[in-house]
């Protein structure tokens, strides 16, 4: 960090303050009105789906080429809290609620820079793609999670692999891979760069056997083996070995061919114009004392056009800055196997790359912010986020038709 930009940061006590408020407003926007929100059919199929799988080893009826963790959890909280929203939302509220804070401690381990960490939080604490799917029961946000939480225990051991301590860390951020990977395959592109660096440098810098055991071990068996445990219902049928590797493979296939549904044809399909076209969106729509709900994730545009820019300025300006070039890296990994695939890839999986994009906007944010004018220049431009994202919010608890300014951008995502 260059002295110049130390002026700018807020001290460690005014860090956790304000992370405290940013992470409590993120709370807010995904547990207010939680209870009167209704389900979609993807949450009452996903909570039947949850019962078939633990109690018979079933898989469906709905995401059946996806993995099992979200049964496993569902199921968890459904016995915990009932078939309410608690019941069958409370894994996903959890984890997108601490996906705030997580995000933050990561930028800051990567980047060294709290005013960046903060607004990279801020970003997601209002992003209403992220609040949608946080209040739904299907398993977006827990894969986000396990990432976020797996990049930076690798990252806290790649700081101590001098200590024993990475004997204790790397097993542990695979482990939390692991589990993401048993959400969703998109944990696969971080997790594949961590597990890289991580034989790099037991390697090359290192030189070390056990090390690279360790980095083999971790981020390879360590994930595979909790990804395989979560088919443990799945193996009580009497399944075995070779018939899981066949249906992993029929699953793989159907899984990167899947076109979707009829309703493809009214919600955006194409990854690559995340960031470019504004008022992307993916909708769910549900009839509720005759009145319809439909529930649109859709990204903040105010934030979502800066993320090329904020990708480029990185390449260019901060090419010398390790943690900048890290976040980059991650963002590429995560979101050019999405942009250049040629199957439809819809807004909810943004949520896989979203993370890495807000930390690279904050980034820029940070480089541009020298000066008291420029100050508040911030100030306004997160206040404005602030604002369209409260505009956007009644879209994202399933209230966009109630309002009038919102059904240009809510009828188009209503089945006729």
């Amino acid at each position: 960090m260059d002295p110049q930009a130390k002026l700018t940061q807020p001290s460690r006590r005014m860090f956790w303050i304000l992370l405290g408020i940013i992470s409590l407003l993120g709370i807010i926007f995904r547990i207010q009105g939680i209870t009167q929100q209704p389900p979609i059919f993807d949450e009452v199929l996903a909570a039947v789906g949850a019962e078939n799988y633990v109690e018979h080893g079933l898989f469906g009826p709905i995401m059946v080429d996806h993995p099992q963790w979200r049964s496993l959890a569902l199921k968890s909280t459904m016995r915990l809290f009932g078939t309410g929203a608690f019941g069958i939302r409370g894994s996903s509220l959890l984890l997108g609620c601490l996906s705030v804070p997580l995000l933050a401690m990561l930028v800051l381990r990567l980047t060294g820079n709290r005013l960046a960490a903060l607004l990279t939080a801020f970003f997601i604490a209002l992003d209403p793609v992220h609040t949608t799917f946080s209040r739904q029961a299907i398993q977006e946000v827990h894969t986000t999670f396990f990432f976020l939480a797996g990049i930076l225990l690798f990252f806290e051991g790649l700081r101590r692999m001098e200590s024993s301590a990475v004997a204790v860390l790397w097993p542990l951020a695979g482990i939390t891979f692991g589990l993401g990977l048993s959400s969703k395959a998109h944990a696969l592109f971080p997790l594949a760069v961590c597990g890289l660096l991580a034989v790099w440098k037991a390697v090359a810098e290192h030189r070390s056997t056990s090390l690279t055991a360790l980095a083999v071990t971790s981020f390879v068996l360590l994930p595979l083996s909790v990804y395989l445990v979560t088919f443990l219902p799945w193996f009580g049928r009497g399944y075995g070995i070779g018939d899981w590797l066949f249906m992993q493979s029929s699953l793989f296939t159907s899984m990167v061919t899947h076109t979707g549904n009829p309703m493809d044809s009214m919600v955006d399909t194409t990854a690559a114009l995340w960031f470019i076209k504004p008022f992307m969106g993916y909708g769910s729509f549900v009839e509720s004392g005759g009145t319809p709900m439909v529930t649109i994730a859709m990204g903040n545009p105010l934030v979502w056009l800066l993320v090329l820019p904020a990708a480029i300025h990185t390449l260019v300006r901060r090419r010398e800055d390790a943690g900048a070039m890290t976040l980059l890296a991650f963002f590429l990994a995560s979101y050019l196997p999405l942009a250049l695939t040629t199957r439809p890839v819809w807004v909810l999986s943004s949520l896989a790359v979203t993370p890495f994009a807000f930390g690279l906007v904050a980034l820029a944010a940070c480089d541009v912010v020298r000066s008291g004018r420029q100050k508040i220049g911030l100030g306004l431009f997160l206040a404005s986020v602030l604002v369209v994202s409260l505009l956007m919010y009644p879209m994202s608890v399933g209230k966009g038709w109630h309002h009038g300014y919102l059904r240009p951008l809510v009828v188009k995502f209503i089945p006729h």
